[in-house]
């Protein structure tokens, strides 16, 4: 599931900036991005105090560290192999047998 970070200058109570991240919500729908289907939105409100922007943003970049799967597609691959090798060497000693 893809992840839309949004820092909003404003509170949560404040209505304007609620609409503006419905309607946002709602684009994006209209694109086929389907918020809890295909996409998370994680909205922070911080007002425009210089320190709370700095800490949400930080903690934006922070969740947008991508995962590295590729360490289990390796162990499936080392897996595979092994099976592999298995079953070669079983066929081997059955030839010999």
């Amino acid at each position: 599931m893809r992840l839309i970070g949004v820092l909003l200058p404003a509170s949560a109570d404040d209505p304007v900036f609620q609409t503006r991240l419905v309607v946002f919500q709602q684009e994006l729908a209209q694109l086929g991005w389907i918020v809890g289907r295909n996409v998370r939105i994680d909205a922070r409100w911080a007002t425009t105090n210089p320190a709370e922007i700095r800490r949400h943003a930080t903690e934006l970049a922070a969740l947008s560290q991508p995962r590295r799967p590729a360490p289990m597609k390796k162990i499936a691959c080392d897996r595979r192999r092994a099976a592999s090798d298995a079953r070669a060497h079983v066929s081997t000693d059955v030839m010999a047998a």
